[in-house]
């Protein structure tokens, strides 16, 4: 398997995440075996490039609704250890009925 070959086509995944947050979690997945690419992992990557071709056409709609407010949510878990800087940290935020980040 060669490596270089591997690391690209992970790096164009990761690139149209940002266009495609659908498949976020199979990118982040596939990046973490590039110290070692094996045969079934490039498989796999080919083959969500072969689902992106085929939902190329697919779009969303947002609708503008009534209300257009800006709402965030946060979560955040000190994993029980607060002396412990590790720790877990979430947020969405929504434009109105659309999720922004």
């Amino acid at each position: 398997m060669d490596p270089t070959l591997y690391h690209q086509l992970i790096g164009s995944l990761i690139y149209l995440v940002n266009t495609r947050p659908d498949f976020c979690f199979v990118a982040n997945t596939l990046s973490q075996y590039q110290g070692e690419p094996r045969i079934v992992l490039f498989t796999v990557a080919n083959n969500v490039l072969s689902y992106l071709h085929g939902t190329m056409d697919n779009e969303l709609d947002y609708v503008r609704g009534d209300g257009f407010d800006l709402v965030g949510y946060t979560y955040s878990d000190w994993v029980g250890n607060v002396v412990d800087p590790n720790r877990t940290f979430n947020f969405c935020l929504n434009l109105g009925s659309v999720y922004v980040s």
